[in-house]
């Protein structure tokens, strides 16, 4: 291979025909411009995607991880900004990912060595700080960019137009939001994007992209970190500048005790091996408060005999346009949701309030109500208490109790949430009636995500779900309610009065005195 690495540094006098070449055979760049006899060939899957992004401007990958995904994006990157240049017309490459440090240290570290790997006359024509990286002929409109994906400015990714490329790292936990300003700038034939990730949320325009229509326009590549594995040797062809062909050999870059680990650690067929080692999509997110495979198996359970237990009805108040909801559990049995339209707190009461009546008149009583008193709730509670009706009051935001797990929780509507978690997990639930509510019950169960912050849990705020494209989860809360009246809660431990330590002192000297008097008349 010496004669073709003389003939590559030889290219600068002939950089249209590379530029050409590169174009067009996206591996030759990953190759030649790249200096991989010096460096590091492409792994074989970096040559699929090669091949991939020859014929179709929108890749989705699913990848395990440490497959070499953030490399090749980098590499495309260069070839974008190299390859792509049109007199009179911008050529930009957005990268974005979902946090700063994701950008910076990943995407922006990854760039920096396909920086110095470029060939010299080439590497000296690009310059690369921390907020861009640009050719020095045109920094303003020859550059690639850094952009933090943040849900409350998905403007940020407007007006971008011309010769661009989009690369979305971590896609998965990017919001939808983002995707639906940056998506919608494709209007020109030379847009391209490459997205990747971890398949580990079941939600979200990632998710979309291989389980929908949404994903029609992408063409979608899947990595298994089985199939890169470090002490194995995959070969691959490359056509040189020739004509003639070569067999590239290479190792994977995945170790078997990496994988072994990740088994021990989580489980052969957990959600983290599946998605991290794997690159599938799991049946239960990683850090999903109610997991899938829990949920689904209500529908298949019995109903239970549940005689001595409360029926208690949850009722959530919607808020900034929100529907508002109520659930009827009673036991192991979810029975009955509803929701319906309206911020009028004296709608609300009156629709709760026959409900009541009706399941009272019908041999079926609900023995408590519980309602959610921020907002517009509070003049429900109000009402019902004043109509005479058995009501607990809960403001979500509140200090939760500790519960019989000793899991501690950040506020109220966190509590409610792992109990929810803790009654699925080990109750086995039975859904009553198969409505088309219920099942929006069944899937609003599966969506919140949780957290831990300083020790506690955090469940995912209706905010944060809104921001990833979800509705408001009003029947999970609402269902979450009822947790309130009948879960099991630790007794605090009773406190011993603090008394002051010169009275303990008296106290202890009369007891002396008290054992002495009774001697002595002994």
């Amino acid at each position: 291979m010496a004669d073709l690495n003389d003939e590559i540094f030889k290219c600068e006098k002939k950089l249209a025909f590379y530029i050409n070449r590169w174009k067009n055979y996206p591996l030759s760049f990953h190759i030649e411009a790249l200096q991989a006899d010096k460096f590091n060939y492409p792994t074989l899957q970096q040559y699929e995607m090669c091949n991939i992004v020859a014929n179709s401007n929108f890749l989705a990958i699913r990848a395990g991880r440490g497959v070499g995904k953030s490399t090749y994006e980098s590499g495309e990157t260069a070839r974008h900004l190299i390859c792509y240049k049109n007199p009179g017309v911008a050529n930009k490459v957005i990268i974005t990912g979902p946090s700063a440090s994701q950008v910076g240290d990943v995407c922006w570290g990854e760039l920096s060595e396909t920086h110095k790997r470029m060939l010299p006359y080439l590497r000296d024509k690009f310059e690369l700080t921390q907020d861009s990286f640009y050719c020095k002929e045109s920094p303003d409109s020859w550059s690639a960019m850094p952009r933090t994906a943040r849900p409350e400015s998905p403007g940020s990714m407007f007006g971008i137009h011309g010769n661009t490329k989009n690369i979305y790292d971590e896609a998965p936990y990017i919001a939808d939001s983002i995707f639906k300003v940056s998506v919608a700038s494709f209007t020109q034939s030379t847009a391209t994007a490459i997205m990747s990730g971890n398949p580990d949320k079941l939600s979200g325009y990632f998710f979309r992209v291989f389980n929908t229509q949404a994903g029609n326009r992408w063409a979608k590549y899947h990595i298994d970190c089985y199939d890169c594995l470090e002490d194995q040797t995959y070969e691959y062809p490359y056509i040189d500048v020739y004509g003639d062909r070569h067999i590239i050999k290479v190792k994977g870059l995945v170790t078997r005790d990496w994988i072994q680990d990740q088994i021990d650690t989580h489980g052969e067929f957990s959600p983290m091996v599946e998605s991290h080692v794997r690159g599938n999509f799991p049946l239960s997110e990683l850090n999903q408060m109610v997991q899938t495979a829990w949920i689904e198996r209500c529908w298949k359970a019995a109903e239970y005999d549940q005689a001595d237990r409360k029926r208690i009805l949850g009722f959530d108040p919607g808020e900034e346009g929100d529907p508002s909801a109520y659930c009827i559990r009673k036991g192991n049995n979810i029975e009955e949701v509803e929701e319906w339209q309206g911020q009028d707190p004296m709608q609300s009461s009156i629709l709760v309030k026959a409900r009541f009546d009706e399941l009272k008149a019908s041999n079926r009583p609900v023995d408590i109500i519980v309602v959610d008193a921020n907002g517009i709730g509070s003049g429900v509670a109000a009402n019902l208490i004043h109509w005479k009706y058995p009501v607990i009051k809960v403001k979500s935001q509140e200090s939760c109790p500790k519960d019989m797990s000793g899991t501690p929780c950040r506020r109220m509507r966190d509590w409610m949430g792992w109990q929810c978690r803790n009654f699925y997990r080990d109750s086995r639930p039975k859904f009553c009636e198969e409505t088309p509510l219920m099942k929006k019950l069944a899937k609003e169960l599966g969506m919140p995500s949780y957290r831990m912050e300083n020790g506690k849990v955090v469940l995912q705020s209706k905010k944060e779900m809104k921001n990833l494209g979800y509705d408001s989860p009003n029947l999970f809360d609402a269902h979450n309610l009822t947790f309130k009246a009948d879960w099991k809660v630790a007794t605090p431990k009773p406190q011993e009065k603090e008394i002051d330590p010169y009275r303990k002192k008296r106290l202890r000297s009369r007891r002396r005195r008290g054992r002495a008097s009774s001697w002595k008349t002994s």
